[in-house]
Formats: structure tokens, sequence, C-alpha cells
């Protein structure tokens, strides 16, 4: 049977957008990191990287959370989990790989988004003649870039997005209700989509447009496209979660004062360019 023609991961895996076996054999030998670098420079979405115990496996690109862009095709962040997962074998690995040390069950698996200008913390660079060749090959294979979406603007650098995607996102939020002022809310999960792994502690804070958009540090989305990032299948929004933290935080963290200022710095920065 051949590639759905409405389905990106079909149609890039196994269809028309496919790389060549070859194109995809060579970027695998050096963790597909030069096509990595290729494709945020030409769609602008960040590169990501696949670490145990930050010793990359693999480079791939990804959007504000719907699509993971491989060389071996566009696919969600769970079906991307299938082309990782034979690349980890736990018999490789030292002790101080594992989470539980000599005991060995649990490796320190993580993605990190580090951006094209970040990948020398993880001890890896990217060779400028094998991109170059990347670019090309990418540039060439239209279907698969014709079902990339746009990536809106204006863009926050990787660094930003790793910041306050997750852990930071009511400290950016807060900062963006100073500066907008929009009211800044707490999106909670209330029923996660089955076989998914609720992102971000089960909450999620932005602020919230008059229309219902919410924006943070990935841009302005409608509502159902930011639940999504977060693997939420229902969900509530409130202010009052989000006052009652960033009042927490004043009261018994120091340092909380000087985020917030820092995160306003970086969201005035962002909204200038």
């Amino acid at each position: 049977m051949g590639a759905s023609k409405n389905n990106p991961t079909a149609i890039t895996m196994n269809g028309k957008g496919r790389f060549p076996d070859e194109i995809i054999a060579d970027c695998e030998n050096s963790l597909c990191v030069e096509w990595a670098v290729a494709f945020e420079r030409i769609t602008g979405w960040p590169v990501h990287l696949i670490h145990i115990a930050k010793t990359p496996l693999r480079a791939y690109c990804e959007d504000d959370g719907r699509w993971c862009y491989d060389v071996r095709g566009m696919m969600s962040p769970l079906r991307h989990g299938d082309i990782v997962k034979p690349l980890v074998n736990p018999d490789d690995w030292p002790d101080s790989a594992f989470i539980d040390g000599a005991e060995r069950t649990r490796l320190k698996i993580g993605m990190a988004c580090v951006g094209a200008d970040r990948l020398e913390e993880y001890g890896i660079g990217a060779d400028e003649r094998r991109v170059e060749q990347c670019e090309a090959w990418i540039r060439n294979n239209a279907t698969y870039l014709s079902l990339v979406p746009t990536r809106p603007k204006p863009w926050a650098t990787a660094r930003d997005i790793a910041r306050y995607s997750f852990g930071g996102c009511v400290v950016y939020a807060e900062a963006l209700a100073r500066i907008t002022g929009l009211p800044a809310v707490t999106m909670t999960a209330v029923g996660t989509t089955p076989g998914i792994q609720l992102r971000g502690g089960g909450f999620h804070g932005a602020v919230q447009h008059p229309d219902g958009t919410l924006e943070d540090i990935w841009g302005r989305f409608p509502v159902e496209r930011v639940a999504a990032r977060y693997g939420m299948l229902d969900w509530e929004i409130s202010q009052a979660p989000h006052d009652q933290m960033v009042a927490d935080a004043l009261r018994t963290r120091p340092e909380a004062k000087s985020d917030i200022e820092t995160a306003v710095a970086v969201a005035e920065a962002l909204r200038r360019r």
C-alpha cells in the first residue's frame, strides 16, 4: 500500500517525500547533526538533541510540539521515539548514565532544544561543508518542505525556548502580562492524550488574548494547539493559579524578582524584532 496522500508522516517516511536511503545513511553517520542544522537554517525550526546524560544520540528539529523533523521523515514526538529506541542499548552505558546508578534500570534519556548555536555544549559541532550538502538535499526534497508549517515570527532563540517552554513558562507569562496588560493564565490538564506522556508538569503558563488565543515564548497560537503541545486532551484555564504561583515565588524565592525582570527583557527584545 502506498503512502497516504494526506498524511505527512506516511509521505515523508514511505512516499514521495522520503529521502533516499543513501542520504539517510550518510546523515546518520554523524548523528544527523548537519542535517538538523541545515533544516533549521531553511525553516527556522530549532535543532533538538536526544541525549543520554548529555551524550548526544541523534539530532533533529522540532516545532512548538506537534511535529518532529528527522531525516527519516516528519512525525509526531511519539512516533519519533520509535526512531530513537533502537539507538539506546543499556549495555553500552556506564553506571553514571543511569538515574539509579549501579541498579541500571533507567537511563538518563533527555531531549534538549539547543539550536545550531549551542551544539558545543553537548561536545559536538557541525561541519560546514556537510551542512551545505544537507541544505541542497533538503531544498531538493520539495515534497517534504511543502508539508512543513511556517514558523511564526519573531523567532525566539533556542536558549530562551528551552528556558521558558516548560519550567519557566510561568515567569515568562508574568513578564508578558506586565508588558502587554493581558491576563496571565494557567492552563491545567484535566485529561491527557492516550499514550502521550504529559509535558510541562501538568500545566502551562501563558497570556490570553481577547480572542482566546494564547501567547508564550513560541508566539501566539490557538488554545487547542498549545494544549496539543503539552499532551492535554482536556484542560481548564484560569488566572487565579498563576497569580498564586507568582505571589508564592516572590514571597519565598529571593531570586524570583530578578527572574521576572530577565524574562521581561527577553520578551521586550523579542517583540522588537
